[in-house]
Parts: C-alpha cells; structure tokens; sequence
C-alpha cells in the first residue's frame, strides 16, 4: 500500500508508514484524504496504535535476532564437534603407523638375527665336519714270537691333513723285552730317528716291517716315503745264558 503523504510503499498489513509514520487508515479501518491527501486519524489513538505496532515489530526483530544467533552458536558448535573429530582420527592413523613400523622393524631386527645365528651354526657345523674328515687314525699291531711272553702295543698315530703340507704318519711297535722312542709323524721328504732301547737281560735284534729286516741300529734314521709301521725286536742276551730259540721274524 502505498502512503498518501510521503509516497513510500508498505506492506498490507501496516497500519502506519514506515518511512514517515503517517496513519495508512483511518479510525474504521477505510481510508480518508484530506485536502492535502493525508488520512486523518486521532492523534492519541494513532500514537498508541504506533507504539503496539513499533512494540510488535522490535520484538519480532528481537525473535529474529535470537534466533538467528541460536543457529550461529548451534552451527559453530556442530564445526567444532567435526574439528575434534578430525583430531582425533588424524593422532588414530599416526599412532597407528607408528606401530606398525616399530612392529615391522622389530620382526626384520628378529629375521636379521635369527638368520645370523642359524649361518653361524651351520659354519661352525662344516668347520667341525671338515676337521673330522681331515682327521685320520691308523693303527696297525704286529705280534713277535719269542721263547718267552710277546705283548703287542700299538701306537695310534693321527695324521692332520692341510692343504699346505703333506704328512706321514710312523707307528712304532715293540715285545717285552725293551723301550721304544720316536715321533708320530713327519713332513714328507724329511728324515726321522727311531730309538731302541733294551731292557736289562735283552739285546736288541733289529728293526723290522712287514718281516724284512731295516737295520741292526739302535738309532735307526731313514726318509719315509709314505706312512710307515715298523717294530723293533728284543732277544734275550747272549750272556744270560738263556738257550730259548728265537721266534721268526715277521
């Protein structure tokens, strides 16, 4: 509707210009012009009517007003539930990978570990098997028969194989009736001593292997060509008086 005085454009539902303030109707609700083409009212009637109606709009801009700050409040709130949410799930995932990295590391340190012993076993494993099957033993006994009682000792001679040398082992066997000394083993192409040392009442016959007779010396020194066995036979002494015949040499 428009206003008679001030030319300005109201809502329907108004009763009073809201530009200038001028009645839109008269006191029956019908609209009067006046000589100037403004609606006559009563004066004290209108101005109470304003004030209801300035009273009804200032409350309902009020409403409004809250309202509107009640939707901020609630929607700031709603963003920052979403944030805190965000947070959260965000420190969820880090933790989360956190653990699994120190769990992965720790499962390869383990593997890492487990490997290096298992490798360690099986070294020492061959390095033991390798020795065992470098490490040989040969033993050999011949027995000599005399007029009196014949014990047989065998010497046990261990020849380390290496790759670096060659080795040949020396048994050394004996009756009753003396003592003998030498080494076990020698480098190939090196000489080697043997010693016969007769117990009281024996001579010593000589040196035998595999019934050929080597030598009649008590130091016996030869080059061995390979591993050698050889014996040495004691005799009772001539001087003894003794008539037993000897044994046959081996």
């Amino acid at each position: 509707m428009r206003c008679k005085n001030c030319g300005c454009e109201n809502d329907d539902n108004l009763y009073i210009c809201q530009n200038c303030g001028s009645p839109l109707y008269d006191e029956n609700g019908e609209l009067q012009n006046n000589e100037q083409g403004t609606q006559v009212f009563d004066s004290l009637g209108t101005n109470e009517y304003e004030d209801e109606e300035l009273m009804r709009r200032r409350e309902q801009r009020e409403i409004r007003r809250a309202e509107k700050a009640a939707a901020q409040q609630k929607k700031k709130k709603q963003e920052i539930a979403i944030i805190v949410v965000l947070v959260i799930l965000l420190i969820a995932i880090i933790v989360g990978t956190v653990i699994a990295v120190a769990h992965s590391r720790k499962n390869k340190e383990t593997t890492t570990l487990s490997t290096d012993i298992s490798t360690s076993e099986q070294v020492e494993s061959t390095s033991e098997n390798t020795t065992a099957s470098t490490t040989t033993s040969t033993t050999e006994s011949t027995t000599e028969t005399t007029t009196t009682t014949t014990t047989t000792t065998s010497t046990t001679q261990t020849t380390k194989a290496t790759t670096k040398e060659t080795r040949y082992s020396i048994s050394l066997l004996m009756n009753d009736g003396g003592e003998v000394e030498g080494p076990s083993s020698v480098k190939k192409g090196q000489s080697v001593t043997v010693i016969a040392r007769p117990n009281d009442g024996y001579d010593f016959d000589g040196w035998y292997s595999k019934g050929k007779k080597l030598s009649a010396d008590t130091a016996y020194t030869f080059t061995p060509s390979g591993d050698t066995s050889m014996s040495a036979k004691f005799v009772p002494a001539q001087n003894s008086g003794n008539n037993t015949v000897n044994g046959q040499d081996d």
